[in-house]
């Protein structure tokens, strides 16, 4: 009974987002999500080895498309920085399609990892889009390429600002854009301004 065994496996996964969108990875108790699955501790050990399994059930795949959305956009397109316009419509229409598509679970990633093995996620994203942005622009007098770094730091803080704050997409994605714009319009000429 294949289809039993999806919807009880559906269920688990429905009840654990909901359980560690409220309290938090570290806040959620295995016992808790199954009495809300109305199933036992034990079943679930049968779909998923620990917790770290079921959180990663629900995480990885919002964190692959992330990771995809940064580095592999791009891979075989010769668009750079240099067409922003471009950019910040392909960037935003994604992130807006990872978040309609997985909102919750993104936000699960970002807000409620304490504890688990994506408790540095938004450093990580940080460092993502500071190597695809030094893939951009060498600063040969930065050796140290602080100054994308914080360009990333604060592109990657005022997305998710604008996602916990705008739960209208439209509104979102407009919001989205204009700080595209405004991080990386003319990147190029700005951060040359010192030499």
């Amino acid at each position: 009974m294949q289809v039993k065994k999806d919807e009880i496996r559906a269920l688990i996964i429905r009840h654990a987002l909901d359980e560690f969108e409220m309290n938090g990875y570290s806040g959620t108790q295995m016992r808790t999500i199954a009495n809300k699955a109305q199933t036992s501790i034990g079943n679930i050990y049968r779909y998923f080895t620990n917790k770290d399994d079921l959180f990663d059930a629900i995480v990885q795949p919002v964190y692959m498309k992330v990771s995809a959305l940064i580095f592999d956009l791009y891979k075989n397109d010769p668009v750079s920085l240099a067409n922003i316009s471009l950019i910040t419509q392909r960037v935003s229409h994604g992130i807006m399609q990872v978040y309609a598509k997985h909102g919750r679970e993104l936000m699960v990633l970002v807000d409620k990892n304490k504890g688990s093995r994506y408790e540095d996620f938004i450093k990580t994203l940080v460092n993502m889009v500071n190597e695809r942005l030094k893939q951009e622009i060498p600063l040969s007098d930065d050796p140290s390429q602080i100054l994308t770094f914080i360009i990333s730091s604060g592109f990657v803080e005022g997305l998710f600002i604008v996602l916990r704050k705008y739960k209208d997409p439209i509104i979102a994605q407009k919001i989205i854009q204009r700080m595209i714009l405004f991080y990386f319009n003319d990147i190029h000429k700005r951060l040359e301004l010192g030499k």
